[in-house]
């Protein structure tokens, strides 16, 4: 193996084993940052609003789902 070869493997293997290590502490604040989205949804009749990105723009929760 050359050297380079073992490097390169070895930083890829240390950067993943850094990754899986933060993956509980992301898990939460992507799980906090979704409820405090849920908190700030508004109904309107029968339709929930929810505000979209860093505009704060309401839109459906229906037109969120569809766009993908």
């Amino acid at each position: 193996m050359k050297r380079r070869d073992f490097l390169s493997k070895a930083a890829i293997i240390a950067g993943s084993a850094g990754v899986a290590s933060n993956l509980p502490a992301a898990a939460a604040a992507i799980e906090a940052e979704a409820a405090s989205i849920i908190n700030q949804q508004t109904k309107t009749g029968d339709m929930l609003y929810r505000p979209l990105g860093k505009t704060g723009e309401r839109v459906s929760v229906f037109g969120l789902g569809g766009a993908h």
